[in-house]
Protein backbone atom coordinates (compact mmCIF):
# COMPACT_ATOMS: atom_id res chain seq x y z
CA UNK A 1 0.00 0.00 0.00
CA UNK A 2 2.75 2.92 0.25
CA UNK A 3 3.24 2.47 -2.90
CA UNK A 4 -0.21 3.75 -3.90
CA UNK A 5 -0.16 7.71 -4.14
CA UNK A 6 -3.08 8.15 -2.00
CA UNK A 7 -1.39 6.61 0.64
CA UNK A 8 1.58 8.20 0.38
CA UNK A 9 0.08 11.55 -0.01
CA UNK A 10 -1.70 10.75 3.41
CA UNK A 11 1.53 9.56 5.17
CA UNK A 12 2.93 12.73 3.75
CA UNK A 13 0.67 15.01 5.48
CA UNK A 14 0.19 13.42 8.62
CA UNK A 15 4.07 13.38 9.15
CA UNK A 16 3.74 16.94 8.43
CA UNK A 17 1.38 17.65 11.11
CA UNK A 18 3.01 15.35 13.69
CA UNK A 19 6.41 17.32 13.06
CA UNK A 20 4.50 20.48 13.86
CA UNK A 21 3.22 19.25 16.85
CA UNK A 22 6.13 17.35 18.15
CA UNK A 23 7.57 20.86 17.83
CA UNK A 24 5.02 22.48 19.99
CA UNK A 25 6.09 20.73 22.42
CA UNK A 26 9.72 20.29 22.53
CA UNK A 27 11.13 23.22 22.08
CA UNK A 28 9.31 24.97 24.90
CA UNK A 29 10.78 22.66 27.04
CA UNK A 30 14.05 24.33 25.93
CA UNK A 31 13.39 27.91 26.13
CA UNK A 32 11.20 27.78 29.37
CA UNK A 33 13.57 27.08 32.20
CA UNK A 34 16.04 29.95 30.36
CA UNK A 35 13.40 32.27 30.15
CA UNK A 36 12.25 31.61 33.67
CA UNK A 37 15.85 31.74 35.30
CA UNK A 38 16.94 34.87 33.14
CA UNK A 39 13.09 36.93 33.82
CA UNK A 40 12.32 36.00 37.24
CA UNK A 41 9.10 34.92 38.45
CA UNK A 42 7.35 38.43 37.67
CA UNK A 43 8.15 38.98 34.26
CA UNK A 44 7.68 35.43 33.43
CA UNK A 45 3.99 35.51 35.21
CA UNK A 46 4.04 38.76 32.73
CA UNK A 47 4.63 37.18 29.34
CA UNK A 48 2.58 33.90 30.43
CA UNK A 49 -0.31 36.42 30.90
CA UNK A 50 0.39 37.97 27.68
CA UNK A 51 0.42 34.69 25.70
CA UNK A 52 -3.25 33.71 26.91
CA UNK A 53 -4.43 37.31 26.33
CA UNK A 54 -3.15 36.82 23.09
CA UNK A 55 -4.77 33.09 22.20
CA UNK A 56 -7.91 34.98 22.87
CA UNK A 57 -7.22 37.66 20.44
CA UNK A 58 -6.23 34.46 17.64
CA UNK A 59 -9.07 32.78 18.16
CA UNK A 60 -11.48 35.97 17.37
CA UNK A 61 -8.99 36.38 14.02
CA UNK A 62 -9.23 32.52 13.20
CA UNK A 63 -12.89 32.76 13.65
CA UNK A 64 -12.96 28.90 13.24
CA UNK A 65 -11.19 29.28 9.63
CA UNK A 66 -8.78 26.28 10.15
CA UNK A 67 -11.67 24.16 10.14
CA UNK A 68 -14.71 25.44 8.12
CA UNK A 69 -12.27 26.69 5.60
CA UNK A 70 -10.20 23.76 5.53
CA UNK A 71 -13.49 21.73 4.49
CA UNK A 72 -14.96 23.87 2.27
CA UNK A 73 -11.07 24.20 0.28
CA UNK A 74 -10.94 20.02 0.27
CA UNK A 75 -14.51 19.74 -1.39
CA UNK A 76 -13.02 21.84 -3.81
CA UNK A 77 -9.17 21.36 -4.59
CA UNK A 78 -9.47 20.74 -7.92
CA UNK A 79 -11.53 23.91 -8.59
CA UNK A 80 -8.35 26.90 -8.43
CA UNK A 81 -11.44 29.53 -9.03
CA UNK A 82 -13.16 28.49 -5.96
CA UNK A 83 -10.27 28.22 -3.99
CA UNK A 84 -9.12 31.68 -4.31
CA UNK A 85 -12.59 33.09 -3.58
CA UNK A 86 -12.42 31.12 -0.78
CA UNK A 87 -8.91 32.27 0.28
CA UNK A 88 -9.08 35.82 -0.41
CA UNK A 89 -12.94 35.95 1.31
CA UNK A 90 -11.27 34.35 4.33
CA UNK A 91 -8.44 36.52 4.70
CA UNK A 92 -10.21 40.27 3.93
CA UNK A 93 -12.54 38.40 7.19
CA UNK A 94 -9.65 37.91 9.03
CA UNK A 95 -7.88 40.84 8.34
CA UNK A 96 -11.25 42.83 9.69
CA UNK A 97 -11.03 40.90 12.52
CA UNK A 98 -7.81 41.72 13.35
CA UNK A 99 -8.13 44.99 13.57
CA UNK A 100 -11.47 44.51 15.69
CA UNK A 101 -8.67 42.51 17.84
CA UNK A 102 -6.06 45.66 17.96
CA UNK A 103 -8.38 47.71 19.17
CA UNK A 104 -9.60 45.38 22.11
CA UNK A 105 -6.64 45.35 23.05
CA UNK A 106 -5.72 48.75 23.04
CA UNK A 107 -9.17 49.41 25.38
CA UNK A 108 -7.79 46.49 27.74
CA UNK A 109 -4.31 48.41 28.26
CA UNK A 110 -5.76 51.66 28.93
CA UNK A 111 -8.64 50.31 31.10
CA UNK A 112 -6.32 47.63 32.86
CA UNK A 113 -3.33 49.61 35.33
CA UNK A 114 -1.20 46.52 35.24
CA UNK A 115 -1.74 46.25 31.59
CA UNK A 116 -0.81 49.40 30.79
CA UNK A 117 2.37 49.95 33.23
CA UNK A 118 3.69 46.60 30.72
CA UNK A 119 1.61 48.00 27.44
CA UNK A 120 5.14 47.72 25.33
CA UNK A 121 4.71 44.08 26.36
CA UNK A 122 1.07 43.50 25.32
CA UNK A 123 1.66 45.90 22.36
CA UNK A 124 5.07 43.51 20.57
CA UNK A 125 3.34 40.30 21.85
CA UNK A 126 0.26 41.70 19.07
CA UNK A 127 2.65 40.65 16.70
CA UNK A 128 1.67 36.36 17.55
CA UNK A 129 -1.60 37.42 16.76
CA UNK A 130 -0.54 38.94 13.45
CA UNK A 131 1.64 35.78 12.76
CA UNK A 132 -1.06 33.89 13.23
CA UNK A 133 -3.85 35.26 11.52
CA UNK A 134 -2.09 35.68 7.96
CA UNK A 135 -0.62 32.03 8.79
CA UNK A 136 -2.25 30.20 5.01
CA UNK A 137 -2.56 26.71 7.44
CA UNK A 138 -6.38 26.69 6.27
CA UNK A 139 -5.11 26.38 2.74
CA UNK A 140 -2.41 23.69 2.52
CA UNK A 141 -4.90 21.42 4.58
CA UNK A 142 -7.40 21.93 2.26
CA UNK A 143 -5.13 20.80 -0.52
CA UNK A 144 -3.13 18.43 1.27
CA UNK A 145 0.14 20.16 1.36
CA UNK A 146 1.25 20.35 4.45
CA UNK A 147 4.73 19.21 4.15
CA UNK A 148 5.27 23.30 2.51
CA UNK A 149 4.11 24.84 5.81
CA UNK A 150 5.40 22.05 8.24
CA UNK A 151 8.96 22.58 7.01
CA UNK A 152 8.50 26.64 7.44
CA UNK A 153 6.63 26.06 10.61
CA UNK A 154 9.79 24.35 11.84
CA UNK A 155 12.00 27.10 10.99
CA UNK A 156 10.26 29.60 12.37
CA UNK A 157 10.18 27.82 15.87
CA UNK A 158 13.98 26.96 15.81
CA UNK A 159 14.75 30.34 14.42
CA UNK A 160 12.58 32.16 17.47
CA UNK A 161 14.40 29.39 19.77
CA UNK A 162 17.81 30.50 18.95
CA UNK A 163 16.82 34.14 19.14
CA UNK A 164 15.84 33.62 22.58
CA UNK A 165 18.98 32.70 23.72
CA UNK A 166 20.96 35.57 21.81
CA UNK A 167 18.51 38.58 22.13
CA UNK A 168 16.74 37.71 25.78
CA UNK A 169 19.51 38.93 28.34
CA UNK A 170 18.14 40.29 31.27
CA UNK A 171 14.29 40.68 33.15
CA UNK A 172 14.15 44.05 30.88
CA UNK A 173 13.90 42.00 27.79
CA UNK A 174 10.71 40.47 28.59
CA UNK A 175 8.79 42.86 26.39
CA UNK A 176 10.52 41.15 23.22
CA UNK A 177 10.01 37.59 24.24
CA UNK A 178 6.50 37.16 22.55
CA UNK A 179 7.69 40.20 19.58
CA UNK A 180 10.51 37.27 18.36
CA UNK A 181 8.06 35.00 19.01
CA UNK A 182 5.21 36.96 16.26
CA UNK A 183 8.11 38.23 13.78
CA UNK A 184 9.04 34.59 13.23
CA UNK A 185 6.07 33.79 12.37
CA UNK A 186 5.11 36.89 10.11
CA UNK A 187 8.79 36.08 7.94
CA UNK A 188 6.92 32.47 7.47
CA UNK A 189 3.92 34.37 6.22
CA UNK A 190 6.23 36.14 3.10
CA UNK A 191 7.48 32.64 2.18
CA UNK A 192 3.89 31.22 2.09
CA UNK A 193 2.33 34.12 0.44
CA UNK A 194 5.04 33.64 -2.31
CA UNK A 195 4.57 30.05 -2.21
CA UNK A 196 0.43 30.65 -2.86
CA UNK A 197 0.79 33.27 -5.57
CA UNK A 198 3.91 31.77 -7.52
CA UNK A 199 3.55 27.73 -7.05
CA UNK A 200 -0.31 27.16 -6.47
CA UNK A 201 -1.46 30.66 -8.82
CA UNK A 202 -3.88 31.60 -6.03
CA UNK A 203 -5.19 34.55 -7.87
CA UNK A 204 -6.13 37.16 -5.29
CA UNK A 205 -8.88 39.08 -5.99
CA UNK A 206 -11.53 41.65 -3.84
CA UNK A 207 -14.54 39.07 -3.83
CA UNK A 208 -18.09 39.77 -3.66
CA UNK A 209 -19.96 41.45 -0.38
CA UNK A 210 -21.99 38.50 -0.49
CA UNK A 211 -19.43 36.01 -0.81
CA UNK A 212 -17.72 36.97 2.28
CA UNK A 213 -20.84 37.13 4.16
CA UNK A 214 -21.31 33.40 3.53
CA UNK A 215 -17.67 32.50 4.63
CA UNK A 216 -18.47 34.29 7.80
CA UNK A 217 -21.43 33.19 8.96
CA UNK A 218 -20.20 29.27 7.51
CA UNK A 219 -17.79 29.85 10.13
CA UNK A 220 -19.78 31.18 13.41
CA UNK A 221 -20.64 27.44 15.01
CA UNK A 222 -16.39 26.27 14.47
CA UNK A 223 -15.73 29.86 16.23
CA UNK A 224 -17.60 29.41 19.23
CA UNK A 225 -16.69 25.46 19.79
CA UNK A 226 -13.09 27.16 19.68
CA UNK A 227 -13.89 30.13 22.02
CA UNK A 228 -15.37 27.11 24.36
CA UNK A 229 -12.36 25.34 24.66
CA UNK A 230 -10.18 28.46 24.68
CA UNK A 231 -12.08 29.79 27.89
CA UNK A 232 -11.50 26.56 29.39
CA UNK A 233 -7.95 26.38 28.94
CA UNK A 234 -6.88 29.90 29.95
CA UNK A 235 -8.94 31.30 31.66
CA UNK A 236 -7.22 30.44 34.97
CA UNK A 237 -4.10 32.16 33.76
CA UNK A 238 -5.80 35.94 33.19
CA UNK A 239 -7.64 35.19 36.28
CA UNK A 240 -4.64 34.64 38.38
CA UNK A 241 -2.65 36.89 36.79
Amino acid sequence: WLTINEYQGLIKNYSSLGLVQLSNYILPLITLPYLSRILGVDFFGLIMMAQAIMIYLTIITDYGFNLSATKEIAKNRDNLSKISEIFCSVFLIKTTLLVISFLILMGIVELIPLFKTHALLFYFSFLIVVGNTFLPTFLFQGIEKMSFLAFFNLFAKIGFTGLIFIVIQSSSDYYLVHGLWGLSYIVVNLVSFYIIVTKLQIKLKIPAISTIKTYYKLSFEYFLSRVAVAVYLNANIIIIG
